[in-house]
């Protein structure tokens, strides 16, 4: 499984982040320089193997203590002891200085490379090396994969800490972390490489200055498996920290990685972030500084307005803060004080007119985390005089629509909704909820039924009309207008009244079904929430779209000279839905193309006795989203033939798995 980080959710900075940008220059052009006149690593590791070979066949000789200390223990496991009773000493030492030159040779193109020229070895540490070894990578993998991780997390600390705070934090960072590696392994003659120290500390202050933003992942499983995913950054950079102690812990020094420098660096990064915090370093020297260099210096009436409120002096505050709004409009400072002098003097308006200006004032900024935090805490509210206006929750619902966090636009949108019912906005807030359920979150029913009441809003007019025609078509819902004052040129000819009788039940209903298990009945209207249905007692129900799980047409040719010429070439329709007090049965809602009244069905429509069937079962298979038996073709036209309604019946059956 291969798991690469890409981004974060506060990477917008107030500057360019040069120190960043020149960290990751300086190590690519370091790395390319020194790779083009860096000695043949393919010539190293030949004369390498070359030697181990000669003291693996000759144990009893000794390879330069330097060289042992180089190779890992599991590079020389093969080597043993050998019966030296026939050699003599001056063969043994001619032997030896044969060995003694293979080392010298292999010790000496090691010492031209790069990495033992600058990198740092514990065993022989020199101050610069604790600067030098952080631009050294020992391949395009290590390199691009430490720049990856400087860039999502430098830029941001960068932007928050200000460059020369930043640049010293990074600097101190690589060589903390490279001291840990010196304690744990202090003989080491391997030299330790790369930015990853530095970068642990930055990821150490991320976490600390940044615990609850969402970092990007991109995952691969295998070749076809692919996707992205958020995870807040107090999950995700703790849970690095724990696999670098486990490897450390598992694999030591032999894996060629400095899990330790890892290590050191993070807990030195956590541990600034924790004092930054305390001391609110930020806070006192930083922004003010940064906000003067950017030019973004505050108004001196705000800092006047603060310093009254802090007297409690509101009243003069309040004038300040409103002169502050008029000639900035988007200054967040000033709503939120003033959100705060509301509270202080019990003023709940003031403080819902506030909360929404502040929010609509994020917005435009797209600041998400603030943004979500007060509306965590002020903008879920149900009860209407302490909900925020329509306004703002339209453009709040609009903003998570576009971010996109559709589940989140979609409670939004419901509850100025269900708050302001006969506000226009509702209007807009219901064509955008349906199309949110229709396009976005496959949630159809609930896609129709917020279309439906807004073409059913008091308030609704031509224009919204205009847009409904359009809404109404592309997604197949059939409504008839409830009055004659509408313009019926926007519904499709095929469109059936909404029932009007106040006696309806919602079926399935025992007493309508008589506990049969096929119920005979005459369809006398569709409607947005389901179908009319009357039985053989003239009792009405209603049949919900999302209720009916199959849909099964036949036709019978009744060969009986006894039958009503009515019945003897007829269709059969039957609507099958799960039986509530049964499970596993199924209830059949039956009716006949003879009951079929089709003026009534689609009244003022040119159609055929059989078009008009067809239009039928395309409404019912649009809107219900109902499995067609014995398949949809079958449905519409060239219909499954039996000689019997029994015939029909058993084969029913037998697909329904009865």
């Amino acid at each position: 499984m291969l798991l690469i980080p890409y981004g974060h959710e506060d990477q917008v900075v107030r500057r360019r982040s040069w120190i960043t940008y020149f960290l990751i220059g300086l190590n690519v052009l370091i790395f390319v320089t020194l790779s083009s006149s860096a000695p043949d690593e393919v010539e190293i590791d030949k004369a390498a193997q070359d030697m181990l070979r000669y003291y693996r066949d000759h144990p009893y000789l000794e390879l330069p203590q330097n060289l042992l200390k180089l190779f890992d223990q599991e590079s020389l496991k093969e080597v043993g002891e050998k019966d030296i009773s026939g050699l003599t000493d001056q063969q043994i030492a001619e032997e030896q200085a044969v060995l003694d030159k293979k080392a010298e040779n292999v010790w000496k193109m090691i010492e031209e490379s790069p990495d033992f020229q600058y990198g740092h070895r514990p065993v022989k540490p020199h101050w610069w090396s604790f600067i030098t070894s952080m631009f050294l990578h020992g391949n395009w993998e290590h390199l691009l994969g430490n720049m990856l991780f400087l860039y999502i997390a430098g830029c941001t600390i960068e932007d928050l800490w200000g460059k020369p705070l930043y640049l010293t934090f990074y600097l101190s960072g690589g060589i903390l972390a490279a001291w840990t590696h010196d304690l744990k392994f202090p003989e080491s003659e391997v030299p330790l490489i790369g930015a990853s120290g530095a970068i642990a500390a930055i990821m150490g202050a991320f976490l600390v200055r940044l615990y609850n933003t969402r970092i990007k992942f991109f995952y691969l499983i295998g070749i076809w498996i692919r996707g992205t995913f958020l995870a807040p950054a107090w999950i995700a950079l703790p849970l690095w920290l724990l696999i670098q102690f486990w490897s450390a812990a598992t694999l030591g020094e032999s894996a060629g990685v400095a899990f330790w420098a890892h290590i050191g660096g993070f807990l030195f990064g956590a541990v600034f972030g924790i004092a930054m915090n305390v001391l609110r370093f930020e806070e006192k020297f930083i922004d003010p500084y940064i906000e003067k260099k950017i030019g973004i210096v505050q108004d001196s009436r705000f800092l006047r307005a603060m310093e009254l409120s802090q007297k409690s002096n509101y009243v003069q505050a309040k004038e300040l803060l409103h002169q502050v709004i008029q000639s900035e409009p988007d200054h967040v400072e000033a709503y939120m004080e003033l959100k705060r002098i509301a509270l202080l003097n019990g003023n709940e308006e003031a403080d819902r007119q506030y909360t929404a200006n502040l929010l609509e004032a994020l917005i435009r900024k797209r600041d998400v985390n603030l943004i979500w935090d007060i509306y965590s805490e002020y903008g879920r509210g149900t009860i209407r005089s302490k909900a925020l206006p329509p306004k703002t929750l339209l453009g709040l619902a609009a903003f998570y629509e576009h971010l996109p966090d559709y589940r989140t636009s979609l409670e939004i949108y419901e509850k100025l909704i269900g708050i302001y019912p006969d506000d226009p906005l509702t209007i807009q807030a219901l064509i955008k909820a349906g199309h949110l359920c229709m396009d976005k979150l496959d949630l159809k029913q609930r896609g129709i039924e917020f279309l439906s009441k807004a073409y059913s809003h008091p308030k609704v007019d031509s224009q919204w009309h205009a847009i409904l025609k359009s809404d109404l078509q592309r997604y197949r819902i059939f409504i008839t207008p409830k009055t004659p004052e509408l313009d019926e040129s926007i519904f499709d000819p095929h469109t059936i009244e909404t029932p009007k009788d106040a006696d309806f039940v919602l079926l399935p209903d025992p007493g309508f079904n008589q506990n049969s298990t096929t119920v005979s009945c005459w369809i006398e209207r569709c409607t947005v929430e389901g179908m009319q249905l009357r039985n053989e007692k003239q009792e009405h129900g209603l049949l919900p779209w999302k209720q009916i799980r199959y849909i099964s047409v036949g036709r019978i040719k009744n060969p009986s000279p006894t039958a009503p010429k009515a019945e003897k070439d007829y269709l059969v329709l039957d609507l099958v839905v799960p039986d509530p007090t049964n499970r596993g049965k199924y209830i059949h809602y039956r009716t006949f193309s003879y009951r079929f009244d089709f003026k009534k069905m689609f009244p003022g429509a040119p159609l055929t006795s059989g078009e008009s069937y067809k239009k039928m079962i395309e409404n019912i298979l649009a809107s219900s989203n109902a499995t067609p038996m014995p398949d949809e073709s079958k449905c519409l036209s060239g219909f499954a033939t039996y000689r019997r309604l029994k015939e029909y019946e058993n084969e029913l059956k037998q697909q329904l798995g009865l």
